[in-house]
């Protein structure tokens, strides 16, 4: 049955959560049933429910039976509901909720005044997302706020009295949609007191909270990584870190976040008195250090539109070994900090970019670009021809800066840069691509390198001592000299074509169905590049644009692609490229073919990816460069990772990690790297975490073996273990990579 009863707001989610009792046998007797009632007589309010009674002298209305009543943005659910329409009093018995906005208060009893908008529940229980709330009693007043007394708060699924956490509040202050207060907080791990507030506030549905990363490393001996982090507007978010390390002193960081239309950045500084600014195990223990040490990072990506974009990257700071020491990840994938800004601007025919590239740090070597601007026309047809037109033009100053130590001097150049390339595209016979080319590059250098020998006469006068006669000796040095030149106007021309066709079959299906289609791809590309009237000899050596030559060589190649499709979509389940460049005018010191290279991409499954990329040495026989990458993963219960990475008489490293979920409570990862140029082990860790329904608990530990270092010196072993922990609840309080 529906009966409508005006507009009650059940606004009151959460009012005085007193312990009223009434009895069934007094509030519901002596009432008649009537299956038909005004909606002027019960007061607007719309009321759902298996049976109904009346009693118009009383004005009182019995719901009897998954009783739903609706009024506006409330709702209340009850096995059986008291209805007072003069009063504005609701009674409800059995299985009650009252729910707005999300946000529902469950109980066995409930009172609620429709005018003072006042209720009490007895055995209350909330649910304020993502939080989960019990209390003794509870209390909502007019203005929304809800006071609960001797709350428990947990985001866990388990009852309160089992959860994985809680946190128990003495009085807690719940304001809607917004956040909430609690006084005498004592937070539990399972029933164990582990930590206590006189005074806790949190945000609902936003980034507030505490990250705590304890453990155990050799260079910093103990150590606790601690920060609190909170929003300050709902752009803008800061994250204070206090750095505790036994044996290094206390760090103290700031993190500024930033988000907004277009945009988004941060500011990091970190700031440390290191008690041993050289290490733990520094190669010269004597050598003094200044122990204020500190970072300042600053990002920004900005889009102004789809078509313009502005990137800055900038990091200074107090030595060259405070990345390796305090952030060594981010050391291990950049070992010199980047410092750029980069504004582009991107049109359907060009691209324009206005970089500067920039020192901050005197103790690294680098090339300044201040600035450089570059413009790229993309290939466009002219006219009705089937001639294609493009060209790169950029116009920068070049500075090459030596680290403070070194005693090499600065030099400098201006820089105009344009090159302008022709295309006409064929197809012979419908079936061979012809591409030929023309091209003209003319560079302008402000400065160029000049080099002069001259000798030099060192003349010694010697006495003998049996005679005492004196004799002049002369001796003759050949002394080479490198200062500026004057400036240069650098002339290329180029020829060149590119050959190329393709072949297809189709193969026999798999046993599933699915097609497969094998696509080959033979090419060559022949340049003819004349000898440009300055040489790289004479001139100073910033970038590719300074080393170019004469050339005459063809590149000769073949690709094969290996086509399926998986899900309705077309997929490349290979593509491999081998290609080698032919010398056609060989120096003395060079052969016809020196080398063979290798590109290649396997995706044989879903799961699994497998790239080779390659460089083999025709002169000498062997292997130059080779990495190869293997990846297999089924979502979040497994993963593979494999890469080697060769340089011939550099490096051979192999890297492995792997990460196995056994079921959703346990994940188990190990990782390693091994240096087999040096017989090296270089790192050697893993995890243990332990997955709850509302939170992850994390063991860790690496060790980075003892090597030694080039000096002769003895780099002692570095152990670490960590602990962390973090509620699902909130992502922001996950494990994040500090760069440590």
């Amino acid at each position: 049955m529906k009966i409508g009863i005006g507009s009650l707001s059940v606004v009151c989610l959460i009012s005085l959560l007193g312990a009223r009792t009434f009895a069934q046998s007094s509030l519901f007797a002596d009432l008649q049933q009537d299956p038909v009632v005004s909606s002027d007589e019960a007061g607007g309010i719309e009321v759902n429910a298996d049976s109904m009674q009346y009693d118009r002298e009383q004005g009182r209305i019995v719901a009897d039976g998954n009783v739903v009543i609706v009024s506006g943005r409330d709702r209340l659910r009850g096995d059986r509901v008291l209805v007072n329409v003069n009063t504005g009093d609701l009674y409800a018995l059995g299985n009650v909720e009252l729910e707005r906005d999300g946000e529902i208060l469950r109980g066995e009893r409930l009172h609620f005044n429709t005018r003072t908008r006042v209720s009490s529940l007895d055995t209350p229980s909330m649910d304020s997302d993502p939080f989960r709330i019990i209390a003794e009693t509870v209390r909502r007043s007019g203005d929304n706020t809800i006071e609960l007394a001797r709350a428990s708060i947990t985001t866990c699924e388990l009852d309160h009295h089992h959860a994985h956490y809680h946190v128990r509040a003495r009085r807690l202050t719940v304001y809607p949609g917004d956040h909430l207060r609690a006084y005498h907080a004592r937070w539990y791990l399972g029933r164990v007191p582990v930590f206590y507030v006189p005074h806790w506030r949190r945000r609902l549905h936003d980034e507030y909270g505490w990250n705590f990363y304890p453990g155990y490393r050799s260079r910093w001996g103990g150590y606790l990584l601690s920060s609190y982090f909170h929003r300050i507007t709902p752009n803008l978010r800061l994250e204070h870190h206090v750095d505790y390390y036994s044996e290094r002193g206390v760090g103290l960081g700031e993190d500024v976040d930033w988000q907004f239309e277009g945009g988004k950045g941060q500011l990091n500084l970190y700031y440390i008195h290191d008690r041993k600014p050289l290490g733990h195990n520094p190669p010269e223990p004597s050598l003094d250090a200044d122990r204020d040490r500190y970072r300042i990072f600053l990002r920004h990506d900005q889009s102004f539109d789809a078509n313009t974009r502005l990137l800055i990257r900038n990091e200074y700071i107090s030595d060259v070994r405070f990345r390796r020491h305090f952030f060594d990840r981010q050391y291990r994938r950049l070992r010199q900090p980047e410092n750029f800004a980069s504004l582009s601007h991107q049109r359907d025919l060009y691209t324009i970019t206005a970089l500067a590239n920039y020192r901050l740090n005197d103790f690294y070597d680098n090339i300044n670009r201040l600035p450089e601007i570059s413009l790229d026309w993309y290939r466009v047809q002219l006219g009705d021809t089937s001639i294609y037109y493009e060209s790169e033009s950029s116009s920068v100053f070049l500075q090459r800066v030596f680290a403070s130590e070194d005693e090499r001097e600065s030099h400098a150049t201006f820089r105009i840069d344009s090159l302008h390339s022709i295309y006409q595209p064929r197809r012979i016979d419908g079936w061979l691509n012809v591409v030929p080319r023309a091209r003209y590059r003319a560079t302008y250098f402000s400065n160029s390198r000049k080099t002069e020998t001259f000798d030099t006469v060192i003349t010694q006068t010697v006495t003998n001592d049996v005679t005492l006669a004196v004799q002049t000796l002369s001796e003759t040095n050949t002394v080479t000299q490198v200062r500026d030149g004057d400036m240069q106007l650098r002339h290329i021309f180029e020829f060149g074509s590119e050959v190329s066709f393709k072949a297809f079959k189709r193969l026999q299906d798999s046993p599933g169905g699915q097609p497969w289609r094998h696509v080959v791809e033979p090419y060559a590309n022949y340049t003819l590049r004349f000898e440009p009237n300055v040489l790289p000899e004479d001139l100073y050596q910033y970038d590719s644009v300074d080393a170019i030559r004469d050339r005459h060589t063809v590149l000769l190649g073949v690709r094969n692609i290996l086509q399926t499709k998986r899900n309705d979509r077309s997929v490349e389940a290979a593509d491999v490229n081998i290609f080698t460049t032919a010398n056609l005018d060989p120096d003395r010191d060079q052969d016809v073919f020196e080398s063979i290279e290798m590109e290649s991409r396997f995706r044989p499954a879903p799961w699994a990816r497998v790239d080779f990329d390659g460089l083999y040495d025709l002169v000498e026989g062997e292997i130059s460069e080779f990495r190869s990458r293997l990846r297999l993963h089924d979502d979040d219960l497994w993963h593979f990772r494999f890469e080697h990475r060769y340089r011939r008489e550099r490096s051979s490293l192999i890297s492995v990690d792997t990460m196995f979920s056994p079921n959703r409570n346990w994940t188990i990862n190990l990782h390693s790297r091994y240096e087999f140029e040096f017989s090296r082990l270089e790192e050697q860790g893993g995890y243990l975490q332990r997955n709850f329904d509302c939170m992850s608990i994390r063991l860790g530990g690496s060790v980075f073996p003892g090597f030694r270092r080039t000096d002769g010196t003895r780099e002692d072993s570095d152990y670490r273990v960590d602990v962390a922990l973090w509620l699902k609840a909130f992502p922001e309080m996950e494990l994040r990579d500090r760069g440590r």
